[in-house]
């Protein structure tokens, strides 16, 4: 792949800080393709800065060293960034996350961007954008009295083949144990009273998999009359290691079989629901 040039690569990084700021390097040399070299990186974060385009935002992370980047707020800057990057200029004001929230909404930002190159006819909404679509905001949005821990991390939509619809897919990201009883509500929205297709598990620690993958099964969550009979394709697990390692990624069934991201949803995507049925499927047989 040929290289871009650093007046392009400038471009590339004020999109994504416009889109999924705040970011670190870290997050920055993830999500950026092809791939950058540290120093160039900082170096071009650092023509950006000269050119007050973005700030620095130091926060209590990493033991108290952590620089995050994002987009200046002034007009003018704001202006110059929206017309480099193509980016709505209204889209750049947005709440900021707190900075116990940083590292999740970081990780939440990395696997938007690798979805996005995955499948970029993808409409990938992250939760401070649910309530801009109908749907995910009738059943995801806040709404007074609602807690947090209900909506997903993401939401991924994809149109159906052949036929009117979207595939929807929520995708969580747990770097964390949560309380089963935690696990337990929201498996239980999400397999009997949404409208998903799907869900992708990423989790940081196998502890935490193997407890969401012992509560769906032992509640029977995955024999429920919406999605019983795909139960064992509706929850996906995903190793967190893999992301960004590979250009295709390798999803996790609850009975551990294993089939790409790619195969799954060319499965969800090409049967109705109420044709789908358990099974394993082979990438071979899509090209995955």
């Amino acid at each position: 792949m040929k290289q871009p040039l650093p007046y392009d690569r400038g471009k590339q990084i004020l999109k994504l800080l416009a889109l999924h700021e705040p970011l670190s390097v870290r997050g920055l040399s993830q999500m950026l393709e092809p791939h950058i070299a540290p120093r160039r990186l900082r170096d071009a974060l650092s023509r950006l800065y000269t050119k007050n385009l973005i700030t620095k935002r130091n926060d209590r992370v990493f033991g108290g060293a952590g620089t995050f980047y994002q987009t200046c707020r002034d007009k003018r800057a704001r202006e110059e960034i929206s017309a480099l990057t193509g980016i709505d200029i209204k889209t750049l004001d947005r709440n900021q996350p707190r900075h116990t929230e940083l590292l999740h909404w970081e990780s939440c930002s990395a696997f938007a961007t690798k979805l996005a190159n995955i499948f970029p006819e993808a409409k990938i909404l992250r939760e401070h954008e649910f309530n801009t679509h109908e749907t995910i905001a009738y059943f995801f949005a806040s709404k007074e009295g609602d807690t947090p821990e209900v909506r997903p991390d993401l939401i991924v939509l994809m149109e159906r083949k052949g036929e009117l619809g979207r595939v929807i897919i929520a995708v969580e990201i747990e770097r964390t144990l949560k309380s089963d009883e935690r696990i337990r509500k929201k498996l239980k929205i999400y397999a009997k009273e949404s409208p998903l297709d799907g869900v992708i598990y990423i989790c940081d620690l196998p502890e935490v998999a193997r407890k969401v993958e012992l509560i769906y099964r032992s509640k029977e969550l995955h024999k429920t009359l919406r999605i019983g009979h795909y139960g064992n394709l509706f929850l996906m697990f995903l190793d967190r290691d893999n992301i960004h390692k590979h250009n295709s990624l390798k999803l996790i069934n609850s009975e551990c079989k294993t089939v790409s991201i790619e195969t799954w949803m060319s499965f969800l995507r090409g049967t109705s629901m109420s044709f789908r049925r358990n099974k394993e499927l082979e990438d071979s047989a899509v090209g995955g």
